[in-house]
């Protein structure tokens, strides 16, 4: 297991995508997946950067690893880890994406992308910390 710790400011989001990327095309992942779990990452740690902490200063845990079995397909676990308020992100319902797009509510579109780009997500708090778990399968196969 790989991870990044550093303050869940806005001029981190970068390196805290980098560094899932990097990780992510090490493990052999296709482009598309790379592509698909940078954006799933970034939508992340930008709710987490946004809404955890309020106006107290806190950090942010990304942390990857390869679920590496004799059965295939490989799988990828990336969590990220905050100290902020309880919040389940899972709870929030998915977004109207049938309606007119003037009389759409904001927001609810990043966990959405999240939910798209991954095999499932999970959410759990322990120890005072908040914890969203995504996995994705590594196949073979290039996208």
């Amino acid at each position: 297991m790989c991870q990044i710790t550093r303050p869940a400011k806005i001029e981190h989001l970068e390196e805290f995508c980098d560094f899932v990327s990097n990780r992510v095309a090490a493990y052999g992942a296709s482009m598309k997946v790379v592509h698909e779990i940078d954006l799933a990452i970034d939508e992340a740690a930008t709710n987490v950067i946004n809404y955890a902490y309020e106006n107290t200063a806190g950090d942010l845990t990304v942390s990857i690893s390869l679920e590496d079995s004799l059965e295939e397909p490989k799988t990828l676990v990336i969590a990220l880890i905050d100290h902020g308020k309880p919040f389940n992100p899972l709870t929030i319902p998915p977004p109207d994406l049938e309606s007119d797009i003037d009389h759409r509510p904001i927001g609810g579109l990043g966990l959405h992308l999240i939910r798209k780009f991954t095999d499932s997500v999970y959410y759990r708090r322990e120890d005072d910390k908040n914890i969203l778990t995504f996995r994705k399968e590594l196949h073979d196969s290039p996208s």
